[in-house]
């Protein structure tokens, strides 16, 4: 669903926190999602931890 909304760009997420629970990992993303918006980091590498988000090309 994903591949057919964006038109089969594909878009890689690394997360990285401190702990390794699911409810680190989602508030890690849901702090990057309030500071990317989707269709500018469309064929890109993102790296999210618990404070920043990076893009790279």
């Amino acid at each position: 669903m994903y591949l057919m909304q964006y038109r089969r760009k594909l878009t890689v997420m690394l997360v990285n926190t401190r702990e390794e629970t699911a409810q680190s990992v989602i508030k890690a993303l849901d702090n990057a999602q309030l500071k990317l918006n989707l269709k500018t980091v469309q064929k890109q590498l993102v790296f999210i931890t618990e404070k920043k988000v990076r893009v790279f090309l």
